[in-house]
């Protein structure tokens, strides 16, 4: 697994793409049977996208010419595939229904490039960790974007988020191999059934995820969380204590393990493990990012500025800090700060995204001059 670094995004719709170098192009997998294999292409895709994308000269372009061939309206040509988040979609139910959600679009961007010579991989980015929370549980979200590979520094990122979030940022990525993102879309799927109290379906599915890549920790952990919910909570701790061997940075099994350390009244051992996950946190920029936007929903500015502060010393190159940091301190009726915040976000925001934090500085910079 390597680390690279992407910039220069192209923007397309609900989706990005940018830069980063390359590795041999795979073809269709053979070791499942086609309509079980969640990465499976069907050839009436290959056959609608390879005109398209032909026209495209070079990889760029090629890369450009794929995005719009999947997103763009049937009456321009393209796939029309709108956004969905009702559940994880393989690429052939993406085809079929012309629904999907970011991660099974980038299963399809990524699958069907490879089927079209066009050198994609899976990344998995450290700058887009997304901390949230759902009634009473907080989750850590990971994302996962398709690189075309071309050669050092020029890279190419195709990000597909939902329109009500942005990006100000380039990008660092760990390129992942096809199996750890099959076990995600697995992991995904369980994730699903569990909701809705499918536990057999689930289970099916995380049995999956471990049997592409046992070494997910993240699959680990879900596996975890259905062990408890049959009260199996031997086989639970197992599962947490695997995951955290895979990954001794995962917060979330960490705090799964501690839970039960309580509930077994092993409270020592849960108070260890509470303060390695605590201490984790405290060096998670993401995570006082997080902290920060729930004060900004309370409108307590004071302790939102701390926060974001906070993750600004951890992570002082992340563009999106500075402009949530701008934000606060035009609440706080600070024109003057919120201005050098968001020139600071230009020293390291992406290259598409400087008019936008331009038209930013001149509404504020408006706003001081007409007082």
């Amino acid at each position: 697994m390597s680390s690279v670094l992407a910039s220069l995004l192209i923007l397309c719709a609900s989706a990005v793409a940018a830069p980063m170098w390359a590795l041999p192009v795979f073809y269709q997998e053979a070791h499942e049977e086609p309509f079980e294999d969640p990465f499976w292409v069907p050839q009436e895709l290959i056959a609608f996208a390879r005109p398209r994308v032909a026209l495209g000269a070079g990889d760029r372009a090629k890369a450009e010419a794929l995005l719009r061939t999947l997103l763009w309206p049937e009456e321009l040509g393209g796939l029309g595939i709108q956004y969905s988040n009702d559940r994880t979609r393989s690429v052939n139910e993406v085809w079929l229904e012309r629904k999907a959600n970011c991660l099974s679009l980038t299963f399809v961007y990524v699958m069907l490039a490879k089927q079209l010579h066009i050198n994609a991989v899976f990344g998995e980015s450290f700058e887009a960790v997304n901390w949230s929370r759902v009634g009473d549980v907080i989750r850590v979200e990971k994302h996962m974007v398709a690189v075309i590979r071309r050669h050092p520094l020029e890279d190419l990122v195709a990000d597909f988020l939902p329109q009500t979030r942005d990006r100000y940022g380039n990008y660092f990525l760990d390129l992942i191999t096809n199996a750890r993102a099959k076990s995600l879309f697995y992991s995904n799927s369980a994730v699903e059934a569990l909701i809705k109290n499918d536990k057999e379906t689930a289970f099916e599915k995380i049995t999956k995820a471990l049997e592409v890549d046992p070494t997910s920790s993240q699959a680990w952990n879900i596996k975890g969380v259905l062990e408890k919910t049959y009260g199996n909570i031997t086989s639970a701790m197992t599962s947490y204590k695997t995951a955290i061997r895979n990954n001794p940075n995962n917060v979330v099994a960490m705090g799964n393990l501690a839970t039960l350390y309580v509930m077994e009244g092993l409270y020592e051992e849960a108070a260890r493990l509470r303060a390695i996950e605590s201490n984790l946190r405290k060096r998670d920029p993401y995570y006082f990012a997080f902290l920060a936007s729930e004060a900004i929903e309370k409108d307590d500015w004071v302790n939102a500025r701390k926060l974001i502060q906070r993750a600004i010393k951890i992570h002082p190159r992340d563009a999106d800090f500075y402009v949530t940091l701008s934000h606060i301190y035009q609440a706080q009726n600070k024109p003057n700060e919120a201005i050098d915040a968001l020139n600071k976000a230009r020293n390291y925001v992406a290259s598409d995204k400087t008019e936008k934090l331009d038209s930013l500085i001149r509404e504020y910079s408006a706003g001081l001059a007409s007082r």
